[in-house]
């Protein structure tokens, strides 16, 4: 285990880490929230040209689109989560840095 920062720079380089690692959280949360994101504007588009095809019926087309909207709508959700999660656990770890000097 790392003992704590003595010097107030070395606390700020403490907290220039933590935030860094934040960001990388947060920079690859956002790629898969885009990934599983896009995913979900394909199965609109296939369902889209399925339908405009006339290769599937009305009640599949509808399955197909409740689905795109189910997978967006967790996406969502699970992103905000994550989110607020990686914020809390930043703010409390930036405490602990403080308190930890004191």
């Amino acid at each position: 285990m790392l003992s704590p920062p003595t010097d107030p720079s070395a606390q700020g380089r403490t907290r220039g880490k933590l935030v860094l690692v934040f960001a990388i959280q947060v920079l690859v949360g956002t790629a898969l929230f885009v990934l599983i994101a896009a995913v979900a504007v394909a199965l609109n588009v296939c369902a889209n040209w399925l339908e405009a095809n006339h290769l599937i019926d009305g009640l599949i087309g509808t399955i197909l689109h409740s689905v795109e909207i189910l997978i967006l709508c967790v996406d969502a959700g699970l992103f905000v989560l994550y989110l607020l999660t990686e914020a809390i656990v930043l703010v409390r770890e930036m405490w602990e840095a403080v308190r930890r000097k004191s």
